[in-house]
């Protein structure tokens, strides 16, 4: 069950830059961004947004614990 207030972000890595789609609860889209597929950008975007629900593309690189890390408040 998901929580009426809780928003989504969408994650598509790469292995430079990635693409995040953030949605408000009821699935409108709230921004759009290309940010650096790094900890430290990862960090600065997402560390001010309240719990939220997470689909990642998978992904080859090893990019699971840090991006982890970022999205940790």
């Amino acid at each position: 069950m998901v929580n009426n207030s809780t928003a989504f972000v969408g994650l598509d890595l790469g292995d430079k830059r990635s693409n995040a789609f953030i949605l408000d609860p009821e699935g409108e889209l709230i921004e759009e961004i290309r940010i650096p597929t790094n900890e430290s950008a990862f960090r600065r975007k997402f560390a001010s947004l309240p719990p939220c629900r997470v689909a990642m593309e998978a992904h080859p690189l090893p990019l699971g614990q840090p991006l982890a890390r970022a999205t940790r408040a």
